[in-house]
């Protein structure tokens, strides 16, 4: 089912890094062709001393994290300026504490998506980034777009096609109404790959491959 009238906003989650920063241009750029608000996201994720409470908290930390975190925030809205240029979205932004993933995955249950970059800010939150894209894809009430940043912006959309995968399932099913939205978006074409491994399937003595190629054909043809 189509989203496109919704008022439920695009998320992404901003965090300064790089691929943050392509995020938010990708998710600028999907509002504006949706006609959806946008709203940008800046988890304040409470330090590790906090388990501890006989460590005390550094003074003025807190209030230095949501210093940082309105800079972020600042430098994304300029972000999303750039990207729609011509276009007129509504752009909201909200910081909000807590672990990454919940927090996210809470706010994703008002959402048409969520996006998130494929990686943060040093070799930690590369590694932290790529746990909440994993997290976000299981937990998520709402499809998730992972960004990376292996691309520089670009200033007119890509005219490549989109692609999805379809193994007959429901998941698969919605994934290819996403598919078809996207691609209706973007006036792009949309190609359906079914995929499978033949990785010792001939070690069975009287397996009908070509009724599973025949079979794989037909999941697509749907």
């Amino acid at each position: 089912m189509s989203t496109a009238a919704s008022t439920e906003p695009v998320i992404v989650g901003v965090d300064g890094s790089p691929a943050s920063r392509v995020a938010v241009d990708w998710a600028a750029r999907d509002a504006a062709r949706r006609g959806a608000p946008l709203k940008l996201v800046h988890v304040l994720t409470p330090p590790a001393v906090m388990a501890f409470p006989e460590v005390p908290m550094p003074p003025g930390y807190l209030q230095w994290q949501e210093e940082e975190g309105s800079k972020l925030l600042n430098v994304a809205l300029k972000t999303v300026e750039e990207a729609t240029e011509g276009s007129s979205i509504e752009v909201t932004s909200e910081m909000v504490t807590g672990p990454s993933v919940p927090v996210l995955a809470d706010l994703s249950a008002g959402a048409q998506m969520i996006v998130v970059g494929s990686r943060g800010r040093g070799a930690l939150a590369r590694g932290l980034l790529g746990s909440i894209s994993t997290g976000l894809a299981h937990h998520a009430k709402c499809p998730v777009a992972v960004i990376h940043d292996a691309d520089p912006l670009i200033p007119h959309p890509s005219q490549a096609p989109v692609v999805v995968g379809v193994d007959g399932s429901p998941a698969s099913d919605h994934a290819v109404e996403i598919a078809f939205e996207q691609a209706s978006f973007r006036g792009v074409d949309l190609v359906a790959v079914h995929a499978w491994s033949d990785t010792g399937v001939f070690e069975f003595p009287g397996l009908d491959w070509p009724t599973l190629q025949s079979m794989g054909e037909e999941t697509l043809s749907e």
